[in-house]
């Protein structure tokens, strides 16, 4: 029975499985928990520069939900840019995720205006 033991814990120490550190994607470097809108903020924040509000009145404040970064992740299309309706004021343009992985891609700009 004790070898059995020593066995298996023998094992677990060298399965990197069992001695990785599982770290909550809420969690911040110093340990503390981020609220749903940080959360909301670190996502857009990561995939900043792939998409683009384009918003056809120049003063216009774009209405930002927590729900457009999964819109953004569940729209994006392999090959084709996608053209989202947000409201009568703006859209949602999101290039294909093989334009944004060639080499020469340059961020955009988070706002534009554009005229209709």
């Amino acid at each position: 029975m004790m070898l059995l033991g020593f066995i298996t814990n023998s094992f677990a120490q060298k399965n990197p499985a069992y001695n990785d550190e599982m770290i909550p994607l809420n969690r911040n470097e110093d340990g503390s928990f981020m609220s749903e809108n940080e959360m909301f903020k670190n996502n857009l924040k990561k995939i900043q520069g792939t998409f683009q509000i384009q918003i056809s009145k120049a003063d216009y404040t774009v209405p930002i939900s927590e729900s457009l970064y999964d819109k953004i992740q569940s729209s994006r299309k392999e090959n084709e840019d996608v053209i989202l309706f947000l409201d009568e004021n703006s859209n949602l343009f999101l290039p294909s995720k093989n334009k944004i992985n060639a080499i020469g891609f340059k961020k955009l700009e988070p706002i534009k205006v554009v005229i209709k």
